[in-house]
């Protein structure tokens, strides 16, 4: 089941805590919830506090698709994580 506002907005302080604390480079909102709750007001910027934000489909999203789209969604996850990380540190790393 997904978070209530209240469980969202109570966790939050912590959230950004620990991101300003790791100072990550990229960070990746693992389903449309948790990238639309990780940048409100901004659901179409690419950054949190300097990070690169990429979002992915959520396992369980993956795991309810057809057995033929499940490799295929995995895939696309796989590609997006390369794609970002190779766009914030340089190609072959």
């Amino acid at each position: 089941t997904e978070p209530d506002e209240e469980s969202i907005r109570q966790c939050r302080p912590r959230l950004e805590e620990l991101i300003r604390l790791a100072e990550p480079r990229v960070v990746v909102a693992v389903g449309k919830l948790a990238y639309d709750h990780l940048q409100p007001g901004y659901k179409h910027s690419t950054d949190v506090r300097g990070a690169k934000v990429i979002h992915i489909t959520h396992p369980a999203a993956i795991l309810r698709a057809n057995v033929a789209g499940q490799g295929l969604m995995v895939q696309r996850c796989v590609v997006q994580i390369q794609d970002a990380l190779e766009e914030v540190f340089g190609a072959g790393n």
